[in-house]
């Protein structure tokens, strides 16, 4: 591989790393807003929508010129390949902050719920875990780091169907809270997804070391969460 080649992508590299960046601080500001009950930032994260969306689209342009005009050895394919699909997931995981922002401005007229809230912290600090050491892993090309990260989206899983169940109970004990019980619904969704895309990233680290197409998903080795 000629010197051209390679710094072209170390460029799509680098490229997705400030992307993984924006992401992960979107992910971060837009649940500090809910939790915080802090409509402001909220709106300060629904304005770098288009910012995530003009990341991803410069990316891809990138990504298919190094595979279309350069024509990349086997491993350099891959990690150019991994790109692509990753990024698809990162600004997934970028669109869920949005949906996270929209629902605390939803909620500002609506009574909270603290036990809920409380799990929405807990299941917050394990995504955002979670998404900072999958960049991590990314920038160090850290296969072993991806399948103990993949492995952790099991916890998340658990946290979102406590939550779940929780909300759904308090819906049948309080008719009040049926107004609010929607948007903790879709928020501990968003947050289950955010895990899922999380593991997609993972095993994109994983093909892009070994070549190697993986299932890391814990659930999908869980019948009965899965079932649930």
């Amino acid at each position: 591989m000629g010197d051209q080649n390679l710094a072209e992508i170390l460029k799509v590299k680098k490229q997705f790393v400030a992307m993984g960046t924006l992401v992960s601080s979107q992910i971060h500001q837009a649940t500090k807003s809910f939790l915080e009950h802090d409509t402001i930032l909220a709106k300060q994260v629904i304005s770098k929508d288009q910012q995530v969306n003009q990341t991803e689209v410069e990316l891809e342009k990138n990504v298919f010129d190094v595979l279309i005009r350069k024509n990349p050895m086997a491993s350099d394919f891959r990690e150019t390949m991994s790109i692509l699909k990753a990024s698809s997931d990162m600004e997934r995981i970028g669109d869920a902050a949005i949906r996270i922002a929209r629902q605390t401005l939803r909620m500002s007229d609506k009574p909270t719920f603290t036990a809920a809230e409380k799990l929405i912290q807990q299941l917050t600090y394990q995504v955002r875990q979670m998404l900072d050491k999958v960049d991590e892993a990314y920038v160090n090309d850290d296969s072993d780091a991806a399948y103990a990260i993949a492995s952790e989206d099991i916890k998340v899983d658990r946290l979102y169907l406590q939550l779940r169940q929780l909300v759904l109970s308090q819906q049948v004990k309080d008719k009040q809270q049926l107004k609010a019980s929607d948007v903790y619904l879709i928020i501990s969704r968003q947050l289950e997804r955010v895990g899922d895309h999380i593991v997609n990233v993972a095993e994109w680290i994983v093909y892009a070391q070994t070549g190697k197409i993986v299932e890391l998903n814990p659930g999908k080795n869980d019948p009965e969460l899965v079932k649930k």
